[in-house]
């Protein structure tokens, strides 16, 4: 458990002069930067990926880093609107977001996605008056279960996009690359003199 923002236990051996055996737990004192890099590559881990599809799904599970971004840039609004400090923007386990800002952006992701029972944040808060901490967040993407739905035209665009969203994408990226290597070397070729052919009647 962490006892401050910039604190984390960590478990460690006695001392070899005592000659103990057991384990006990040892503060060790971290960076607030630190201490969410070490959170985020936690969170990344524990989320299960899915391995790369031929072609993009018509429907998509949303990430979670998806939540927790959106949970970052909260808290960071609000400590900025605060005047506290970019340093003291990182945010921990007790972080805390009004509800009406958890409330809004979530409304509007769930609408954007054509979500056609809403969201009531309630349900998923616990304590409305005392702030939204990461964990309702989590609790959202645990129990809604989002699903992004993607239209023919938004699985082609990605597709030519980004080269990473599936091996279809890869196979195009790769043959749009090899056809511009060919044309360009073509054209540096076509300025030689020995690949120059004058016909004999000319």
């Amino acid at each position: 458990e962490t006892e401050s923002a910039g604190a984390m236990v960590m478990t460690a051996s006695d001392d070899a002069t005592d000659g103990a055996t057991d384990s006990e737990g040892q503060l060790v004192s971290l960076s607030d930067a630190a201490t969410h890099a070490a959170s985020v590559r936690m969170l990344s881990a524990g989320v299960r990926t899915r391995s790369k599809a031929w072609v993009i799904p018509a429907e998509q599970p949303l990430e979670l880093l998806f939540f927790r971004n959106i949970y970052n840039e909260l808290l960071k609004r609000e400590r900025t609107e605060a005047g506290l400090e970019e340093a003291e923007v990182c945010p921990d386990a007790d972080s805390r977001v009004s509800f009406e800002a958890f409330q809004i952006s979530l409304e509007r992701l769930f609408f954007i996605l054509g979500d056609k029972d809403g969201f009531d944040g309630r349900k998923y808060v616990h304590d409305v008056e005392g702030g939204v901490v990461w964990a309702d967040f989590f609790r959202v993407y645990k129990q809604k279960n989002v699903i992004v739905r993607n239209n023919l035209y938004e699985r082609i665009y990605v597709t030519l996009d980004n080269p990473e969203s599936s091996h279809m994408a890869q196979i195009i990226s790769n043959v749009i690359l090899a056809t511009i290597i060919i044309s360009s070397v073509s054209f540096v070729l076509s300025t030689l003199p020995s690949c120059h052919v004058n016909p004999d009647n000319c």
